[in-house]
This record gives C-alpha cells, sequence and structure tokens, in this order.
C-alpha cells in the first residue's frame, strides 16, 4: 500500500508538472491567440497530459477498489474471528460449568457422602444403635470407615461381657484395649465387684 500511494504520488506530480508546462506556454492573453503556442498547447494536452491523467484516474480507480476489497476480506475475517471467540468462549464457560459439576458430584460421592454415613453411623453408636459398614476403600475415608467398625465391635463386645456378668457367667473373657482404656477396666472391676458378693 505505502509503495503505491508512493507512486501514485509521483504519478500525480510528473502530471502536475506537464500541466505546468502547458501554463508555462500560454501566459499572456495573447499566447491563446497565437497559433503555433495553441497548437502545441492542444497537441500536448491531448498526446500526454489526457492519456497520463486516464492512467492516473485508473490506477487509482483500483487502489480504491483494492483496498474496499482488501477492507471486506479483512472485515469478513474479522468477523469470523470474533465469532470463533465467541463460540470458543461459550464452549470454555460450558467446558468449566460441565467439569464443575463432575467434579461437584465427585467430591459428593467420594468424600462428602461417606462421611455423612460415617458420621450417621456414631450417631446411632451414641444411640446405642450399632451398626457396621461395609468397607470398600483403601484411602484414608476407608481408615475411618475401619476405625468406627472396630469402635462399634469393641462397643458390641462390652455389651455382651456387661450381659454375660450380668447373667453371672463371670467366666467371660474380656481384656481392655490398653492401660488407659477406661471403661474395660471399669467392666472388669464391675465383675470383680460382682462376685465378691456372691
Amino acid at each position: 500500500w505505502r509503495d503505491s500511494l508512493v507512486d501514485l504520488s509521483h504519478d500525480f506530480m510528473d502530471l502536475t508538472s506537464s500541466e505546468y508546462q502547458i501554463l508555462s506556454t500560454l501566459v499572456t492573453p495573447d499566447d491563446y491567440t497565437n497559433p503555433i503556442k495553441k497548437n502545441h498547447s492542444v497537441a500536448y494536452l491531448e498526446n500526454e497530459l489526457l492519456p497520463a491523467s486516464s492512467l492516473l484516474h485508473d490506477k487509482i480507480s483500483f487502489y480504491i477498489r483494492y483496498t474496499v476489497t482488501w477492507r471486506d476480506t479483512q472485515g469478513k475475517a474479522i468477523r469470523t474471528s470474533s465469532n470463533l471467540i465467541t463460540l470458543l468462549s461459550v464452549l470454555l464457560v460450558l467446558e468449566v460449568l460441565v467439569l464443575g459439576f463432575i467434579l461437584s458430584f465427585l467430591v459428593e460421592t467420594i468424600l462428602i457422602k461417606p462421611i455423612i454415613e460415617v458420621r450417621n453411623t456414631l450417631d446411632k453408636l451414641k444411640e446405642g444403635i450399632i451398626l457396621k459398614k461395609r468397607i470398600r476403600r483403601s484411602d484414608e475415608i476407608g481408615a475411618i470407615e475401619r476405625a468406627v467398625n472396630g469402635l462399634a465391635d469393641r462397643v458390641d463386645e462390652m455389651s455382651e461381657f456387661a450381659l454375660q456378668v450380668g447373667q453371672r457367667n463371670f467366666d467371660q473373657s474380656f481384656e481392655p484395649l490398653s492401660d488407659k482404656d477406661k471403661l474395660g477396666h471399669a467392666l472388669l472391676s464391675m465383675r470383680t465387684d460382682l462376685k465378691k458378693t456372691i
């Protein structure tokens, strides 16, 4: 484009300098009545200036058509790019939403639901209802479920021991979990005290 404009500018300057030759030939009113100067100027106008003007006009028209075509092509490309960017943005938003729903579902299924089930099991255990959960996992949630099942087993074992002692079956085997197992030691102490009363 810049080169084309430079060429058009040079052609226009050449045409202007050619026009200046006619103007320098026909300076006074007498020059217009002088047949030699007049015929020379007319010939120069017809043979030089008009073809150069026509050629310059054609170049300018071509340049304008070319720039309009280029502008339309670029406008279409920009519109296509804009539509593509809009489509990609919508797809990205949809992808983020779908991933959000999938992650939410996975977090709900993998983390929250098992923790709620463990909490419900502990709540039932608080009420004296012993429930055991089937363990399907080997991760941290599975370890928590195993610990809760172990606690349920221990409560079940203690309740069975207390029931046997209450029925005067003092030979029931029972061991506290550790030296700090207060409930286990209390049950053993209860059995010992009941034995003494018989």
